[in-house]
């Protein structure tokens, strides 16, 4: 375990410094400044947000979801989910998440890395809940399960308008069929 959350970290650092962020200064670059408008200006309606606002509404993502995503996403929003298709626009993602919502309903998440740059942000998360209801065509075990990823968000005008998302989507899907131990190295060799 400790060796995959060394490469774990070393894995972040990588992507981090690709990025150009700095975990020790935040800077003072505003989302509207690294995305600007068309013409080169904010529009009057884009609130100019800070690394440290970006921050938070990337944390939203997390905490108001299913109810207040229609507040945190602009209309274009498109999520690349790593595995599967791209989901783009509110109402499709909304759709997503009612569902993920409705099979594990108590999901309460742990942010490891955070980190900002301009109008992006990444965050390193572990999600926890019980899955209560079907996801996926498989049936709810009432069983603990545990979710992990690494999205990195683009911020324009207050709102998230893009997101990378990488999951561990193979785990989660042994945990949900009741596998869970099929999830380790060991026991699935090439993983």
């Amino acid at each position: 375990m400790r060796a995959a959350l060394s490469r774990l970290s070393a894995a972040l650092v990588i992507v981090i410094a690709l990025m150009g962020v700095s975990l020790t200064s935040i800077g003072s670059t505003t989302a509207q400044d690294a995305t600007p408008m068309a013409g080169g200006t904010p529009a009057a309606d884009c609130p100019t947000t800070t690394p440290e606002e970006n921050l938070a509404i990337a944390k939203r993502w997390f905490t108001d979801l299913p109810e207040g995503l229609a507040d945190l996403v602009t209309d274009d929003f498109t999520i690349e989910p790593g595995m599967g298709a791209d989901v783009q626009g509110r109402e499709a993602v909304i759709g997503r998440l009612l569902a993920i919502a409705a099979a594990v309903p108590n999901s309460t998440h742990e942010y490891e890395v955070e980190a900002t740059d301009g109008d992006k942000v990444i965050l390193r998360w572990v999600g926890h809940g019980t899955f209560d209801a079907e996801y996926l065509g498989v049936q709810p075990t009432g069983e603990a399960v545990t979710l992990s990823g690494i999205h990195i968000f683009e911020i324009r005008c207050g709102k998230i308008a893009h997101i990378w998302a990488e999951t561990n989507l193979h785990e989660v899907h042994l945990q949900l069929i009741g596998a869970g131990a099929a999830a380790t190295p060991e026991a699935t060799p090439g993983m």
